[in-house]
């Protein structure tokens, strides 16, 4: 199948158009420059080139003209995209810090439930009502700032994010509510 040929830009446009009308003054100048002018018909056509000329630099100065108000539209177009250029990369910028930020507490989560895990490792023996209280305020704590990074990551639209979140959520829940039942040994968060 042939491809169709696009339709040149107004640029390419204008420059050609000017091209096309510097092409035809030069060969009426040459013609003008090489008449000869010994006889009443050849002065005649070499004024006729005259007329040609003074209407062909009439033509050029509007072909000129015409190239560099295209030339100045470009130059306006490729202004307002580096604008929007300059703008998206703000918008990227603060997308990436509240990327890192909200990447940030989640990362802090994790290590407190680390933390967590750790503490709760060295208890071999039925701990005691201090600890057990202890454990599910920093269950309920961990789930808490869970929910509420969850609900940031959903607000700011970062899903993957959000689901990390999520997942610490339910884990913290299921924990808390494993401890609550009383199942003798605290639980640790897997």
């Amino acid at each position: 199948m042939a491809s169709k040929k696009e339709p040149d830009s107004p640029l390419v446009a204008a420059a050609r158009a000017l091209e096309a009308e510097l092409a035809a003054f030069e060969r009426a100048a040459r013609a003008l420059a090489k008449a000869p002018l010994d006889s009443q018909r050849h002065l005649e056509r070499a004024g006729q080139l005259l007329g040609e000329i003074g209407e062909g630099e009439e033509r050029l100065g509007g072909r000129l003209s015409a190239l560099v108000q295209v030339i100045a539209a470009a130059r306006d177009a490729r202004e307002a995209q580096v604008a929007g250029i300059r703008a998206r990369a703000l918008e990227i910028e603060r997308r990436t810090g509240e990327f890192q930020a909200l990447v940030t507490r989640c990362a802090a989560l994790g290590e407190r439930a680390s933390a967590l895990n750790t503490r709760l490792a060295g208890v071999s023996e039925a701990p005691s009502p201090e600890l057990l209280d202890d454990v599910d305020q920093t269950l309920t704590t961990l789930l808490e700032d869970a929910e509420a990074l969850w609900v940031d990551t959903r607000a700011a639209g970062f899903t993957d994010v959000s689901k990390l979140a999520e997942s610490l959520r339910q884990q913290f829940a299921a924990t808390r509510a494993r401890l609550r039942r009383g199942q003798g040994q605290p639980p640790t968060l897997h």
